[in-house]
């Protein structure tokens, strides 16, 4: 049985590591896209180019579904390991605790509380630029709709924590995957961790300058 327990609890980290590091790829390309905005050349082409080329696409239905699986599972499969870990300290942890600091312990519930709020700020892009619920005003392009979003008080505050938030979880989330997956040794573990602060500030200031650059030039 604990034979059982440690191949699943191993199984469940490859799971989480690959699903991870497979939504750093769509973050990567997600923002390499959005970026094109900056390109304004009087009516925003290379942008709407982009999403004309993106909604056409005719798996678009399956990578979207596909995203959210592996959303999903990245999810729950991360709170359900911390549980399943929550029980399995013995008495003495709190002992541990102490001396190890509670540092470690904070940074993981925040991360568990940043995943879920990045979830909450995915939904409401793809509640506005997906299947246009707040914002569907007729005739315009996809620049002008997202334009339309970003200059909305309330839209540009989300638009901007938000990514921060993502920022911080990939932070500490990619280094993890790669943990997870038990790939190379310290020296590497090293450039990982460097890599993956890059990554995540490019992602939080790449997203979050965006609303910013809206309200304060575009206007």
């Amino acid at each position: 049985m604990k034979g059982n327990s440690a191949l699943s609890s191993v199984a469940q980290k490859l799971v989480i590591g690959i699903s991870g590091l497979l939504l750093c790829g769509f973050v990567a390309a997600h923002l390499a896209g959005n970026l094109l905005l900056y390109i304004t050349d009087g009516n925003y082409k290379a942008f709407n180019e982009y999403a004309k080329n993106l909604h056409d696409f005719a798996l678009l239905p399956v990578i979207e579904i596909g995203l959210l699986v592996l959303f999903l599972v990245h999810i729950v499969l991360t709170l359900w390991m911390q549980l399943q870990s929550s029980k399995a300290r013995p008495e003495g942890y709190a002992v541990r605790k102490s001396k190890q600091g509670r540092g470690a312990v904070a940074a993981q519930n925040i991360m568990h509380l940043s995943g879920l709020v990045v979830l909450a700020f995915i939904l409401l892009h793809l509640a506005d630029l997906r299947f246009g619920l707040r914002f569907n005003e007729d005739g315009l392009s996809p620049a002008q709709t997202v334009l339309q979003v970003l200059r909305d008080p309330v839209s540009a505050m989300f638009y901007t924590i938000g990514p921060l938030l993502l920022g911080y979880h990939l932070f500490h989330g990619f280094q993890s995957s790669f943990q997870s997956l038990g790939l190379g040794g310290e020296r590497f573990m090293r450039i990982v961790k460097i890599v993956g602060a890059v990554f995540a500030v490019v992602v939080a200031v790449g997203f979050a300058s965006l609303p910013v650059w809206v309200t304060l030039l575009r206007k």
